[in-house]
């Protein structure tokens, strides 16, 4: 496979395969409070 950004990103995608929605939504939230504690807003 040449396009290694590409397959990094489908075997990303693919790991949350099963993952409901209210907990990926959960864990979205959760980065994205700490990338801002980490970096500010």
């Amino acid at each position: 496979m040449l396009d290694l950004k590409g397959k990094a990103k489908w075997e990303a995608w693919n790991l949350k395969k099963g993952l409901s929605k209210e907990d990926a939504m959960s864990a979205y939230v959760s980065k994205a409070h700490e990338l801002i504690e980490k970096y500010g807003l």
